[in-house]
């Protein structure tokens, strides 16, 4: 029977090389150290010997997890994921990942949490997006959905107003209705629901003088007029008034422009 002759440690801290009748046979984490007793002169089966070394991959496996953890809170399957990438088996990542939720360092819930927290902290997303982001490292919508359900109003309120702000300041170059169109795409880009959307446009008011549409209308007219100078005065005119209607001005609005009420359009040849 293999007899332990002699234990010597490993330049890493915690590691111990094991040697069976004078020649080493495996190295152990002082963790598998103490668990199995293991000391010089003691008797160890084949079979004992194999517990041991399956002992050591499990005990490995579990540390590696211990320091990718150790950065920052992690997923269930991102865990899965870096074992995985580390040629850990299937079943020995599963040990790990329940150990790991028994000691209570890996819990989904927490996790998400967590995740939403920093996410209303740094006033850049919405649901959709914050869902997105977590399904990408394997958390399930349901438990997306769980936690997404106690945030209130007033937090996704504080993050959309920093998401549109640029945008309420534009009133001088774009037109109300257009500014408003642009919120909704932007804030939809940004994965915030229908529901959420649609409160956040009843609370937001664009505000804009008379003074600060006229110039938008300036602005986007002498773009228009640019764009169709060279055709014919009634074809141009139409393509104008079909560009500035669908930039959000009113069919009054437009034709005012183009009547040279807003600008005179002989003095537009000089743009």
């Amino acid at each position: 029977m293999p007899t332990i002759t002699k234990i010597s440690t490993q330049k890493r801290p915690g590691y111990y090389n094991i040697f069976l009748d004078e020649s080493y046979a495996f190295s152990v984490t002082e963790q598998v150290l103490i668990q199995f007793e293991l000391a010089k002169d003691k008797e160890l089966t084949k079979e004992q010997v194999e517990t041991i070394k399956s002992a050591q991959v499990y005990s490995k496996a579990e540390q590696a997890a211990l320091n990718f953890l150790s950065y920052k809170m992690r997923s269930v399957a991102e865990i899965e994921q870096y074992l995985a990438k580390k040629a850990y088996t299937e079943d020995v990542s599963q040990q790990v990942v329940t150990r790991l939720q028994e000691m209570g360092y890996l819990n989904d819930e927490l996790y998400v949490k967590a995740f939403i927290t920093e996410s209303l902290r740094l006033k850049k997303d919405g649901p959709y997006k914050i869902t997105q982001k977590l399904n990408q490292k394997g958390v399930s919508s349901e438990i997306c959905d769980q936690q997404l359900v106690e945030v209130n109003f007033e937090d996704w309120e504080q993050v959309a107003m920093r998401t549109i702000s640029s945008l309420l300041r534009q009133t001088e170059k774009q037109s109300v209705r257009q500014i408003e169109t642009k919120i909704r795409q932007k804030l939809m880009a940004r994965g915030f629901t229908g529901d959420i959307i649609a409160k956040l446009m009843q609370r937001i008011e664009v505000k804009s003088s008379e003074s600060d549409q006229l110039s938008a209308l300036t602005s986007q007219g002498i773009k228009a007029y640019k764009k169709f100078r060279r055709y014919p005065e009634s074809e141009r005119n139409q393509k104008i008034k079909r560009l500035l209607v669908t930039k959000g001005f009113t069919f009054e609005q437009v034709d005012q422009f183009i009547a040279g009420e807003v600008i005179d359009l002989n003095e537009l040849a000089q743009y």
